[in-house]
């Protein structure tokens, strides 16, 4: 965990989103990249209570602002993971060292077991060959069903469909090695 978070001034000059974004999503997006539970990865556990007590928000509030930033911020709402899609590209390849760096996000991967890490290689291919093995092994895990409902317990259809890409992407890169 990081006690410094830069914020790269060019932000104020992204007109087709970052200046679009009303003063809750804006907020709610510098909260997501500063406060003390985020990750070199981007992807790290929080509640929409925590967000909610944190900003002195209502529920309603996080929900909206969360669906508009969602280009930029997805949220595994089942295991209340969030992933901030560039966190990465501004802090973690800028800053420490690029071995410790890969040690903290294969540490976040295995501590964070989300579909939201298809989304993270998708975005960062030079990780599907330090993740790959974690990656597989919870997604194997994850597809139980339950019988008592005839339920898939499992990712949701949107992790269902990134699991897919990205099982595509590993055959690719296997075949190009």
């Amino acid at each position: 965990m990081a006690k410094y978070r830069p914020i790269f001034i060019e932000i104020w000059n992204d007109e087709d989103e970052f200046l679009k974004y009303t003063d809750s999503e804006k907020t709610l997006f510098f909260y997501l990249t500063t406060n003390k539970d985020c990750t070199e990865s981007g992807i790290y556990k929080i509640s929409p209570r925590t967000i909610c007590f944190i900003l002195n928000w209502d529920i309603e509030t996080f929900n909206k602002s969360i669906k508009a930033i969602s280009r930029n911020v997805c949220y595994d709402e089942e295991k209340k993971i969030i992933f901030v899609k560039n966190f990465y590209r501004y802090n973690g390849m800028r800053y420490g060292a690029p071995k410790n760096i890969e040690k903290s996000i294969i540490n976040d991967c295995i501590n964070f077991k989300t579909h939201l890490w298809h989304l993270f290689i998708s975005t960062y291919p030079k990780f599907v060959q330090s993740l790959r093995f974690f990656i597989q092994t919870f997604s194997n895990t994850n597809t139980n069903t339950d019988t008592d409902n005839n339920t898939n317990t499992s990712l949701d259809e949107k992790g269902r469909t990134l699991a897919s890409e990205f099982k595509e992407k590993l055959k690719t890169v296997a075949r190009l090695e």
